[in-house]
């Protein structure tokens, strides 16, 4: 389990050796230029899967983060331990989806990869997207909190107790905030996480789990 936890920060600390884009996407500043919105053209909504092809381009401003993340499950009788290193892109909410919402809302995909850290150790994956909301009367010139929520889908390299499948959906929701200081950020968030099959299978009895997040953009 240590070389792959080695293997993990190794990698996020070459992440962060990256240089960081030009705007950033999490300011809030309600004048900030976008490419589609606020009056300029935009493509027809039937057109979104072209215009995620333009975001994946690096077309549309965006930041990156890698964040570690250490969770354990709650309610459990069998209990779930996990590390994990996640990839986040950060774009503005407006950008990604082509309707109206406030400056304050932004969209993120999150890529992780870890593994179960009790017991036997085994590999834990997943691919989400959050909306993220970054209420700007509370936000300093130092902190910067947000409230999150969204879903993925999550495969592990085991059955979790009470589930039929490996390949799961992952429910989540936290709250957290940006630390600003000299460089891009750093932020930290407590995240509320639920692992389910939807009822595909009879075997769901769903696992809840609770982890800290601590990240840093680039």
């Amino acid at each position: 389990m240590k070389q792959h936890l080695v293997a993990l920060l190794v990698f996020g600390l070459a992440a962060l050796a990256v240089g960081q884009s030009e705007p950033h996407a999490y300011d809030i500043d309600a004048n900030r230029a976008l490419r589609y919105g606020d009056g300029n053209p935009s493509p027809s909504r039937w057109k979104l899967p072209a215009h995620w092809l333009d975001l994946a381009r690096g077309e549309v401003a965006y930041d990156c983060a890698v964040a570690a993340s250490f969770g354990t499950s709650y309610g459990a009788s069998e209990p779930l331990d996990y590390a994990l290193l996640t990839y986040q892109w950060l774009f503005d909410y407006r950008e990604v989806w082509l309707h109206d919402a406030p400056p304050e809302l932004k969209f993120k995909v999150e890529l992780s990869g870890g593994v179960k850290t009790n017991g036997r150790e085994r590999f834990i994956g997943s691919l989400s997207g959050l909306a993220v909301y970054f209420p700007s009367w509370l936000a300093t010139e130092r902190l910067q909190p947000y409230i999150e929520g969204g879903v993925g889908g999550i495969y592990t390299d085991f059955r979790v107790e009470g589930q039929g499948f490996r390949w799961n959906f992952h429910p989540q929701a936290g709250i957290g905030a940006l630390i600003h200081g000299n460089g891009p950020p750093w932020y930290v968030a407590l995240r509320f996480n639920h692992l389910s099959n939807a009822g595909l299978d009879d075997d769901n009895k769903g696992t809840n789990t609770v982890s800290l997040n601590v990240g840093r953009f680039f």
